[in-house]
């Protein structure tokens, strides 16, 4: 640049003078790419054409497994009314301070629950997991 002098300040005098150019420089950059070589990624979109498979979204994977596991439709509602009720349950236990935040236990007779809380964490980890891989197949 040749016109900062030793013991002048950084600010304003040099980033005031180079970020604006560099800025309008990397914008110019950016566009003339886009314009000259615009990168194709997947197919072009048909609004009109329905896609063979609709997936649903990840957070919906548990709820969609315990329903196309279980046979009967009423168990089904049943169960995923109970994993409502069980992220409900484990919040009313943080507030009134039997769980803490970091769910770490107190230790007064609960060693059950911290079991019981481990066993249904790693059924929905299973059932991400599965309905992950059945969706995506």
């Amino acid at each position: 640049m040749g016109h900062n002098y030793y013991g002048e300040p950084v600010w304003p005098n040099d980033l005031l003078y180079i970020f604006p150019v560099v800025i309008i420089g990397t914008i110019a950059c950016n566009v003339g790419l886009a314009v000259l070589e615009p990168s194709m990624i997947g197919e072009p979109a048909d609004p009109f054409a329905t896609p063979l498979e609709i997936l649903s979204e990840w957070y919906f994977f548990l709820v969609f497994q315990i329903l196309r596991t279980v046979p009967n439709k009423l168990l089904g509602v049943l169960l995923m009314v109970s994993v409502l009720a069980g992220f409900i349950n484990t919040a009313w236990l943080v507030k009134h301070g039997i769980v803490h935040r970091s769910l770490g236990f107190d230790y007064q007779g609960i060693e059950t629950l911290q079991v019981k809380l481990e066993d249904w964490h790693s059924i929905a980890v299973i059932l991400y997991v599965y309905g992950y891989n059945y969706l995506r197949s």
